[in-house]
């Protein structure tokens, strides 16, 4: 199986910390590990051997910096697609479908990187029966996009809320190649949980995950991350 890793560089609730480098390329732990190289050691661990980097708005250097990334992860071939428009999670599949990195009928991960977390990927892959399989999260009190369940657990609509309890989005997929023909009839930019996963609800199952996670959805939620670990050094 193949993975998509999904990175934008103009990300508004990372300001003004999005100024210096992008989000993915923050680092997170005692180790300096950045937040991709979290990503891509959590798809190797699983076996996953072929990968491909989508960046939005990147500056030039920070491209070069995660190509750099091909000579530490041997295992993997990692390709890499720099965009300068906004096309969303939508025009990250359509890229990856049109270069060819992607059959439309095969099954694909897509991760963002909003939150970070160890969800076992063979038992995910094991369940996918849809076209869409979307990992969430039970949250008493929090803000992003939430997916609201209706009876026996379909998919009711997808929406982002602010301090909200229900089952947040974690950016974390299994899809089927043929939700390519969905993205070609939705105007872009397009983002897969609001505008795909709302079009194909009656295709989308969702596996609730109850792992502890490192949420980097803000610029707020990154600092208090680090002044804890900063706190926890000295």
């Amino acid at each position: 199986m193949k993975a998509i890793l999904i990175h934008s560089g103009s990300e508004k609730e990372m300001f003004p910390i999005n100024k210096m480098k992008p989000k993915c390329l923050l680092t997170i732990g005692p180790n300096n590990k950045t937040i991709i190289q979290d990503q891509l050691d959590y798809l190797v661990y699983f076996g996953i051997k072929k990968v491909l980097v989508y960046v939005e708005q990147f500056p030039m250097e920070s491209v070069t910096a995660l190509m750099a990334l091909s000579d530490k992860y041997k295992k993997v071939s990692l390709s890499f697609i720099h965009d300068n428009g906004i096309f969303g999670s939508g025009g990250a599949i359509l890229n990856a479908i049109d270069t060819e990195f992607l059959d439309k009928d095969e099954d694909f991960i897509v991760l963002e990187n909003n939150y970070l977390f160890y969800e076992n990927l063979g038992k995910l892959v094991d369940k996918h029966k849809k076209l869409i399989t979307a990992v969430v999260k039970p949250v008493k009190m929090a803000s992003g996009v939430f997916i609201r369940l209706g009876k026996f657990g379909m998919v009711k609509k997808v929406e982002r809320a602010e301090d909200s309890s229900g089952y947040l989005n974690m950016g974390q997929y299994i899809i089927n190649g043929g939700i390519y023909e969905y993205i070609k009839s939705t105007h872009t930019p397009c983002s897969l949980p609001l505008d795909i996963i709302n079009a194909v609800k009656t295709r989308t199952q969702v596996t609730v995950s109850h792992k502890n996670q490192f949420d980097c959805s803000s610029f707020d939620k990154y600092f208090e991350y680090f002044c804890g670990l900063c706190s926890e050094l000295t």
